[in-house]
């Protein structure tokens, strides 16, 4: 059964390009935070509301609990200390978007039941079904052979637990291409789980 993506067309490239324009541009503050409560997007508006550079901002947690589909208002706390009143709404539609443009995914593996999970974007990035249940085996399999071993001493960090690791490594997928590859994990300890991210970024 062939379980691999075609490349993305130039109409997707077109319509990641105009959505990346609108947001960028956005007079309001776009903060987009994952289910683990990760923040995996920031647009200019929403540095400048919080005093925090996007770099700053991209990877913390964001502290607050929030549904999806419905607006709170809060107060969130600077840089420098002062606060900033904020409604916030959330849309898991706008991560997904957010993060194809970026070209940024995000997975996370519960240990104790065993259970790893990907965003869409990790799909796109490895190029595999939507419908392809989540391992590591299958991440291996592409991996090209010089980086295997950096990426075992990455995995047995998060079979450890360590809180926070990087590792640059390139897929060779079937046809010959090869994609660069940076991930980043964050560990919980105490909570025995393992959350991180994937962004392709191109030699």
């Amino acid at each position: 059964m062939e379980n691999r993506q075609e490349p993305q067309t130039t109409s997707s490239d077109e319509t990641a390009r105009q959505f990346k324009a609108i947001v960028m541009h956005a007079a309001d503050g776009v903060l987009v935070v994952d289910m683990a409560g990760t923040v995996r997007f920031a647009n200019p508006a929403a540095e400048v509301i919080l005093a925090r550079s996007g770099a700053e901002l991209i990877g913390t947690n964001f502290g607050h609990p929030v549904v999806a589909g419905e607006s709170t208002e809060m107060t969130l706390i600077r840089k420098d200390a002062t606060p900033a009143p904020v409604e916030i709404e959330v849309s898991e539609a706008l991560l997904a978007r957010a993060q194809r443009v970026a070209k940024l995914g995000h997975w996370e593996w519960n240990l104790s039941r065993q259970e790893l999970t990907w965003s869409d974007e990790i799909y796109r990035i490895f190029e595999f079904d939507r419908g392809t249940p989540p391992t590591f085996d299958g991440i291996v399999s592409l991996i090209h052979p010089e980086d295997r071993a950096r990426n075992q001493a990455f995995v047995d960090g998060l079979l450890a637990c360590a809180e926070h690791a990087e590792l640059q490594f390139r897929l060779l997928l079937p046809d010959g291409r090869i994609k660069h590859v940076l991930q980043i994990r964050r560990g919980s300890p105490r909570r025995r789980r393992c959350a991180g991210r994937c962004h392709w970024h191109h030699a």
